[in-house]
This record gives structure tokens, C-alpha cells and sequence, in this order.
């Protein structure tokens, strides 16, 4: 009698200028314990010669242990959405894969993250509770024993999201069943493909950040949930790109697209709370004064006019 092969995962990797956190990434993939996936790897436009180490590694580790990696180049760097979406529209055209797993290029998977999370898909499933998204238990890569976060909070009056558990020791405390949150952190998104189909693409509007909150609210509008696998863990090195961290002294990029991003999510979303929102951003200038970042007023200000644009993303690449 022939078994049965599980469900087919097509796992994503968005790759900019940062091939070595990609190909590590990589590395943690091919290694899973899973009997059927397939990478697609997203070349962002780099302009460190990431195509080239990656397409070499793929050559020279991937089809040696067998495993499908698929390296997609963009020529145009539009955002963290448009990287994704490119992947999404070659997986949905394919037509044989059941699940998605959206990963950060600087996050390390545990061996057996992503079999927790295909058993929790058909779990959910199997009860009739129509779950398109389903979130990882995001642990430091440097310090594996603390928390980044299980899940996310989103505060829609000040337009602040907060991880759950941030900084945290890991002693089990969120290995639940059940998790109450508002979305799932963007650095690892298990997906349904039948929410895709229904919900559509990422948003490409934002750039970076709140694409993961603005898909999950799209799918809530269309009868879809969010759920967690404590079991699967993932180790993200956080913001090696952008230069982000929740403790750490954010990057040019990180602050205005942070700042910038609160008022377009807010007025698509949630607009009676625009002037609570704009009133939030008075805290944000008083904040950065107190640390000496007077440049970054103005940044502040520009961003909630909306007053900078690809010229400024573009001067900050080079």
C-alpha cells in the first residue's frame, strides 16, 4: 500500500543585501524533519552580489540533499510586500501546494517547527474553525532562551502594536493551546493558500511593517482567524535589515516607515481614530528630543504628513 505524502509547504525567504543571514536561513530549511516542501527564495533587487552567493549556494548544497529551491530575481526593491507577492503569484500559479510559510531571511528554524505547524493547520481544521493564519513562538537567535514574541497586540487608538511576552525567559508560560492576540509577527506567517486565494496578496502600499496586521484584518473581514503553534519555534536575529530593534536605536529606515506606516494603516482601517493617533505623535517628537535625535523631528513630522517618498528610501540604500 503507498503512503500517503503529507500536504506540500512552499516555504518563502525574502532576501535584501543580507545573503549570509539568507543562506544560514537556508541552511535551518533544508534540515527540517518535513517530507514535502519546496523553497522560493526572493531576491529583493540586492546589491551585494546576493543573487550570485545565493544561486551559488542552491547549486552547490540544496540540490545536493534534494531539496527544490526556486530563486526568483526582482530587478526593483518595492518593499517587503511586492518581494513576497512575486513568490505568491508563482506559488498560487503552480496549483499544488497546500500550505505557505512566509519566513524573515534572518530567522533560524527549529528541525521540527514546521511539522507542529502543518499537524496544528489540520487540527484546526478537523474542528471546522477556518484558520488562514497560524504564528511561530519567535525566540531570540542570540539568546534562545528569551522571548520575542508569541504574538502580537495592537493598540488602534495610538496605533502602537506590542509583542506578547517581549523579553521574556521562555518556562513555558505560552505553551497554550490558545492565544489571544491580534495578529501574528510577520517574521514567520504559516498560511492557508485558500486564504490567499480569498483574501488576496500583501498589501504593497506600506513598504515595511504592518503588512502582516493589514493582511490578518483583511482575512478577519472575510470570515478567516488567526491561530499558534507554541511547538514551533523560530530563532530571529531581528532587524538585520531594516536595523530595528524593540530595545535597540532604531534605523532612518526603521523610524519613518514606522512612524509613517501608523497613519496610512489608520486611516485605511481605522479612521475615527486618526486624532488620537496624530495627537500620539507629539509623545513620539518629545521622545526623540529627549534623546538628542533633533534630526529625526523633522523625520517625524515629514512622515506624518507623508512628505518622503521612494527618493528617500533609495538615498538611504546607497
Amino acid at each position: 500500500m503507498e503512503e500517503t505524502r503529507p500536504p506540500k509547504v512552499y516555504i518563502v525567504v525574502l532576501n535584501f543585501n543580507g545573503w549570509k543571514d539568507t543562506i544560514a536561513c537556508l541552511e535551518g530549511v533544508i534540515n527540517l524533519r518535513y517530507a514535502n516542501f519546496e523553497v522560493v527564495v526572493v531576491d529583493n533587487a540586492s546589491a551585494d552580489g546576493s543573487a550570485r552567493y545565493i544561486a551559488d549556494w542552491i547549486r552547490d548544497s540544496s540540490k545536493r540533499r534534494g531539496i527544490p529551491v526556486v530563486l526568483l530575481r526582482n530587478t526593483v526593491n518595492n518593499g517587503y510586500a511586492a518581494g513576497n507577492n512575486a513568490a505568491l503569484d508563482l506559488i498560487l500559479a503552480k496549483s499544488d501546494g497546500v500550505y505557505i510559510w512566509l519566513l524573515n531571511h534572518d530567522t533560524v528554524v527549529d528541525p521540527d517547527s514546521l511539522g507542529w505547524l502543518v499537524r496544528r493547520a489540520q487540527d484546526y481544521q478537523s474542528k471546522g474553525q477556518r484558520v488562514g493564519i497560524i504564528g511561530s513562538k519567535l525566540l531570540f537567535y542570540h539568546h534562545p532562551e528569551i522571548i520575542q514574541g508569541v504574538g502580537a497586540r495592537y493598540n488602534r487608538w495610538l496605533a502602537v502594536p506590542r509583542h506578547i511576552g517581549a523579553f521574556q525567559k521562555d518556562s513555558g508560560q505560552f505553551d497554550l493551546p490558545r492565544l489571544k492576540c491580534d495578529y501574528a509577527i510577520g517574521s514567520a506567517l504559516f498560511i492557508d493558500i485558500r486564504f490567499v486565494r480569498d483574501v488576496g496578496l500583501l498589501s504593497e502600499e506600506y513598504f515595511i511593517y504592518w503588512e502582516e496586521l493589514d493582511w490578518i484584518i483583511r482575512g478577519r473581514r472575510r470570515g478567516w482567524d488567526i491561530g499558534y503553534c507554541f511547538q514551533s519555534k523560530v530563532y530571529h536575529k531581528e532587524g538585520a535589515v531594516a536595523g530595528t530593534s524593540q530595545r535597540g536605536r532604531r534605523s532612518i529606515l526603521s523610524d519613518y516607515y514606522g512612524l509613517r506606516n501608523r497613519i496610512i494603516f489608520t486611516r485605511k482601517f481605522y479612521p475615527y481614530a486618526l486624532g488620537s493617533v496624530y495627537l500620539s505623535f507629539i509623545a513620539v517628537i518629545i521622545n526623540r528630543i529627549m534623546r538628542g535625535q533633533f534630526g529625526r523631528v523633522k523625520l517625524a513630522y515629514r512622515a506624518m504628513r507623508g512628505r518622503l517618498g521612494r527618493d528617500f528610501v533609495n538615498d538611504y540604500e546607497k
